[in-house]
């Protein structure tokens, strides 16, 4: 008799530890009982080395003092599938969450850090050289970290060493007296007799006014975003349910969001016979009601149904009619 057939048994997905309380190269360590996840479970991207995103994770969990996850990466993507053949082959176990600093407890021998976790990353070379072998085929894992503000945006090298910067506990002496140069003084618009109260009051009101350009920048930058997302929408580069992900993540990263969303395809235009070609244009129509369809374009409706089917929904959800 032949001899039979083995099949191939399906590998197990990899399973990442994304981190494990163990000190990583900037000489502190994540306290595992402070993890603030919140965000990243809301929106679990993973990127490769912190830059392009190549897919999400999936079974994200703490256990035994660490983070767990299973990486699911985008389909039909050169770049993510470029990655995922090297996770697969386990050439690459990698992985370094991209964290904030909330707080720091400096009184053991290594400071133990309160973080919230932005997102995660498949990389190349993690900064902690802490191996663990939990992968399917028992080669080690190695788990990182990177150093983020809130809004997700790498911290610069100067930007680090003041997050990680151990404070003087030591009491100041009060300082009355108060030393500026000329320079100094003309930058804040103070004459060179000011007074310590008025260099402070001045200082304040430049606070202030920083505050305010900072809100006004970021309600800049949000309808940038939006209006990003909504023409990728529009053009049905994404569906519905993507709009608040690349939402999110243009606001945090406009350029590379807008460079990620232009390599995608459109939906095709509908072509009404060999010749002629039928488009729905939306430029100048993104405020548009179902209302303001109908009355001054009932045929443009109508082709959207078929050109462009979740801007036609979403109109239609927008006045409480369901679809589906």
């Amino acid at each position: 008799m032949p001899p039979k057939s083995k099949k191939n048994k399906p590998k197990a997905p990899r399973q990442f530890v994304l981190s494990d309380g163990g000190e990583n190269s900037y000489g502190f360590a994540i306290d595992m009982t402070k993890l603030h996840l919140q965000r990243f479970l809301s929106n679990p991207v993973m990127l490769h080395n912190h830059a392009g995103r190549v897919g999400s994770w999936d079974g994200i969990i703490t256990k035994d003092g660490q983070l767990l996850a299973v990486p699911s990466f985008v389909p039909n993507d050169a770049d993510a599938d470029k990655v995922k053949n090297q996770v697969d082959t386990g050439h690459l176990r990698g992985a370094s969450l991209g964290i904030n600093i909330i707080d720091i407890d400096w009184s053991g021998d290594v400071p133990l850090a309160e973080v919230e976790v932005l997102e995660a990353s498949v990389v190349d070379i993690p900064s902690n050289a802490t191996a663990l072998s939990l992968s399917a085929n028992g080669k080690p894992s190695f788990c990182g970290v990177v150093l983020m503000n809130t809004e997700g945006q790498l911290l610069s090298e100067s930007e680090v060493k003041l997050s990680l910067q151990k404070p003087n506990l030591k009491p100041q002496k009060t300082m009355n007296k108060l030393t500026l140069t000329v320079a100094a003084f003309a930058a804040l618009s103070l004459a060179n007799d000011a007074t310590a109260e008025e260099v402070s009051a001045k200082i304040e009101a430049l606070k202030a006014e920083n505050v305010s350009l900072t809100e006004k920048l970021g309600v800049k930058t949000g309808k940038k975003a939006k209006k990003l997302v909504n023409a990728a929408l529009a053009a049905g580069k994404i569906t519905a349910d993507e709009v608040d992900e690349y939402l999110e993540l243009a606001t945090a990263k406009f350029e590379f969001t807008e460079k990620q969303l232009s390599k995608l395809p459109g939906k095709k235009t509908l072509k009404a016979d060999e010749t002629n070609t039928t488009v729905v244009d939306l430029v100048g129509r993104e405020k548009w009601t179902l209302s303001d369809w109908k009355k001054k374009d009932m045929a443009g409706l109508i082709n959207l149904k078929t050109v462009n089917r979740n801007a036609y929904d979403l109109l239609f959800a927008s006045e409480g009619i369901d679809l589906t």
